[in-house]
């Protein structure tokens, strides 16, 4: 890639912020605090100016932010957004600048990156994947990254602010095989989990009582009885019942082309089920993890009335997973509970 450079060693690259919500609004924070000059855009006004109150400059589109920063940071909440981002009409595709580095800090399959690190190397520009979690070592995040090392160095400075520690994993896709891998991880400890709590349950014994004498780390939310509501339960027996849509194949027309619709709530693990079918990787607990998150998913849309969506605020995703274990084990005292719930 040519012209990408850093100047000076003290010099720090202007900084484009696509998307300013749950994880945005932080990054704008860091950067801020961090002394980078910030661009930002988002769809919803109120967080753009959210953003610009703390400091940073609002831009009109997503090709504006890109014509006037050396590294653009997407953070956003999946595939259909970054494809409408990129491509979009007044797209960063329309703005971009040679030698500058988009990099992508959501969840998307690594087939993504490959396409768009292509296409940005078509306007002499580079795309890096650097997803993330929150579950790392420090006050900030943990990144993995994929990519051209040259593109790589250009947005050091950057990735170093916004994350606690990173590590560059290889060529672009690389940090979305870690993430997938990442999350598929969780998953797998959050069905174990679920699993051996649902067998003390069933048994008469306290799992909170064993989780604590044998220090087996199971997640708090794993152990509570209580659902954060039971509203589609107390609806459907006053045969009012959610109208899911259904009857015909989903289309999701939210990005540059229509697909399937995929889910929101469950699409990292669905990604790592793909990655280790495509490397032919024997992989029989994470395919029962996975669709035990997808049953998870089904009971609580019909529990809330709508859909579960990314970064659910009401439906924590591992805690799904000993909903479907109490349903599947206890069907009558669950059915109660939600009358009980329901009624209060």
């Amino acid at each position: 890639m040519a012209g990408a450079t850093l100047g000076p060693p003290m010099t720090k690259p202007s900084v484009g912020l696509i998307g300013a919500g749950n994880v945005g609004k932080r990054f704008v924070e860091f950067l801020i605090e961090d002394g980078f000059s910030v661009t930002v855009h988002d769809v919803d006004p109120a967080a753009q100016n959210a953003a610009v109150e703390r400091g940073a400059d609002g831009a009109p589109t997503p090709a504006a932010v890109a014509s006037d920063a050396a590294v653009v940071v997407l953070s956003l909440p999946g595939r259909p957004y970054v494809e409408a981002v990129m491509e979009g009409e007044d797209g960063i595709l329309a703005g971009i600048t040679a030698g500058s580095v988009v990099m992508d800090t959501g969840t998307t399959p690594p087939s993504t990156d490959v396409q768009y690190a292509a296409v940005c190397a078509e306007h002499d520009a580079g795309y890096l994947d650097s997803p993330l979690t929150w579950y790392g070592p420090g006050p900030r995040a943990t990144m993995f990254v994929g990519g051209d090392l040259d593109q790589y160095k250009v947005a050091k400075p950057v990735i170093e602010c916004l994350s606690t520690d990173h590590h560059h994993f290889g060529p672009v896709g690389s940090g979305h095989v870690v993430k997938a891998g990442h999350r598929a991880y969780q998953n797998l400890r959050a069905a174990v989990d679920a699993e051996i709590v649902s067998y003390f349950d069933n048994n008469g014994i306290a799992p909170a009582a064993v989780n604590e004498l044998l220090d087996l780390g199971v997640r708090e939310e794993l152990l509570i009885d209580e659902y954060p509501t039971t509203a589609g339960f107390a609806s459907a027996v006053a045969g009012d019942p959610w109208d899911h849509p259904g009857g015909e194949a989903r289309i999701d027309e939210r990005g540059a082309r229509p697909r399937l619709r995929e889910s929101e709530w469950a699409k990292d693990p669905t990604y790592a089920l793909r990655i280790a079918h495509a490397s032919n990787t024997h992989v029989p607990l994470l395919e029962a993890a996975t669709r035990t998150q997808r049953a998870a998913e089904n009971i609580a849309s019909a529990l809330t009335r709508r859909e579960i969506g990314y970064l659910d605020e009401e439906w924590v995703d591992r805690t799904g997973f000993r909903l479907v274990y109490r349903l599947l084990s206890q069907p009558g005292h669950e059915w109660a509970s939600y009358a009980a719930q329901a009624e209060e």
